[in-house]
């Protein structure tokens, strides 16, 4: 008996911590401030060169010359953006939700640099920055393998 209840505690100790670290869901003004202030515009410069350091990319690049990779490789990124963007400016809201309070994440999206709580942005942007590379590095992952992978026959 000692030992079921001991087990259960532990169980629902663990089902609580889970809780307490999980994600907290995107306020409207958080997705207002990313969308405002075009934060997550950065997914594509992050997949391009990130993807220009694979094999893959050097393969192609070696038959068609740096140039022509770069080109196909861009257009292939810009072709799959709308398939990723919006998860990538979700997981940023919920990454500036845990260090923002709505109030703030309002006034941040209307008033942008000129709102009093910038100069937090700023002191956050560390601990944001950590929760959105743990968070979305699956997302960057995935939108360069399908890059590469509509490259490949360029390579071979």
């Amino acid at each position: 008996m000692k030992r079921t209840f001991t087990a259960f505690a532990f169980l629902l100790l663990l089902s609580l911590a889970s809780i307490a670290s999980a994600d907290i869901p995107a306020s409207p003004a958080a997705r207002a401030f990313i969308a405002k202030q075009h934060m997550g515009k950065n997914l594509q410069q992050f997949a391009q060169l990130a993807a220009r350091t694979t094999v893959t990319y050097a393969m192609v690049a070696e038959k068609i010359g740096p140039a022509g990779a770069r080109k196909a490789l861009d257009e292939q990124i810009t072709q799959l953006l709308p398939k990723y963007q919006p998860q990538w400016d979700l997981n940023l809201a919920e990454a500036y939700q845990q260090s923002f309070t709505d109030e703030e994440m309002a006034s941040l999206a209307a008033e942008g640099q000129a709102s009093k709580y910038a100069s937090k942005v700023t002191a956050k942007q560390q601990e944001v920055s950590d929760r959105m590379k743990a968070k979305s590095t699956p997302i960057l992952k995935a939108l360069i393998t399908d890059a590469l992978a509509a490259l490949m026959p360029l390579g071979v």
